[in-house]
């Protein structure tokens, strides 16, 4: 009988086969992490896009209020420009 047919293993050997189950197990549990975290990061940036979307929605309509308010000030500037005068 040659050493390869006996069923006993070395320590090396069985150490070896020990780490290499670990690994198989480690590398499946990254690749569901991997799946689980690729799908949430879906989730996330879709939350992200409609979130940045409402939000550039609102400062439109906030740049187009400030817009007419200032143009109210200035015509009020204008009309206290003119009473002034006219008191002049």
């Amino acid at each position: 009988m040659s050493e390869h047919d006996t069923t006993t293993h070395t320590p090396i050997e069985i150490t070896i086969k020990g780490l290499q189950t670990q690994l198989n197990e480690l590398r499946e549990i990254l690749s569901v992490q991997q799946q689980e975290f690729s799908s949430g990061e879906l989730v996330n940036s879709t939350q992200d896009k409609n979130q940045i979307e409402t939000l550039q929605n609102e400062n439109a309509k906030l740049k187009f209020r400030i817009k007419h308010l200032l143009n109210t000030l200035d015509k009020k500037d204008d009309e206290i420009a003119q009473l002034k005068k006219n008191k002049l």
